[in-house]
């Protein structure tokens, strides 16, 4: 008998202005690759720019970093807070904060969102002492893709408003900042079938296993991945 459910936008799409309260305890959303990312490069203090609800400050202090928070949620600050992180409502273009207050500014996923990357590059030049930790999803491969049928999973979001590759998300930050190194990350692995569909289906299920645990264990080189890692640092000029 086929299984059916009844589906509408909202489960479909995200807006992020609401999805990340919506998930319940902050810590479950802070992701490995991007916690461990950040941790290996930043200084001592951190901003995390585009905090949410605080899942990666509370890790990051967890670390032994002293991290602040700053979001322009007001829902995601006090959620934020209430969680036990030091947190900031941003409201108009400068950030709450003096000059240079900060090792590093950590964006995680936040790129993406911005309307105004010059004015928010700015600030962050201003508040950072040392560098600049940049995640954004990737969308390189994005046509090949889409003629296998397939779609980056972050394309569901509504509020999106910049897609970068890593070229192009290298030369927007060169730009502003120095020595700035960008990675490819979190491959894209061909696990599509969680469980087999008839023995007809058995060959395909075996082969994308297969290839999915030799990518893990290095033997093959992914060739999508879904993230792009980001490290600049700031120009001593500056």
């Amino acid at each position: 008998m086929a299984r059916t459910s009844v589906l509408n936008r909202d489960m479909i799409y995200r807006d992020s202005k609401e999805w990340y309260c919506a998930q319940g305890q902050a810590t479950a959303m802070a992701s490995r690759p991007h916690l461990e990312f950040c941790v290996k490069y930043s200084g001592k203090s951190i901003l995390d720019l585009g905090c949410a609800t605080g899942s990666y400050c509370i890790e990051f202090a967890k670390a032994g970093h002293a991290c602040v928070g700053a979001d322009i949620n007001p829902d995601y600050v006090k959620a934020a807070c209430q969680s036990g992180v030091e947190a900031y409502l941003v409201t108009g273009g400068r950030l709450p904060f003096e000059d240079k207050s900060f090792d590093t500014v950590v964006m995680i996923e936040v790129l993406e969102h911005v309307k105004d990357i010059p004015a928010l590059f700015a600030e962050v030049k201003r508040i950072a002492r040392k560098n600049v930790i940049i995640t954004v999803p990737n969308c390189d491969g994005f046509d090949s893709l889409r003629a296998c049928g397939f779609t980056y999973e972050h394309f569901l979001e509504l509020d999106h408003v910049n897609f970068f590759t890593g070229s192009s998300l290298k030369k927007v930050l060169s730009d502003d900042f120095a020595d700035v190194a960008v990675e490819e990350t979190v491959p894209l692995l061909p696990w599509f079938y969680t469980e087999p569909r008839g023995l007809a289906h058995m060959p395909a299920v075996i082969i994308r296993k297969a290839v999915s645990l030799f990518s893990m264990l290095g033997i093959l080189r992914p060739k999508y991945y879904s993230c792009l890692f980001a490290v600049a640092k700031i120009k001593k000029y500056e």
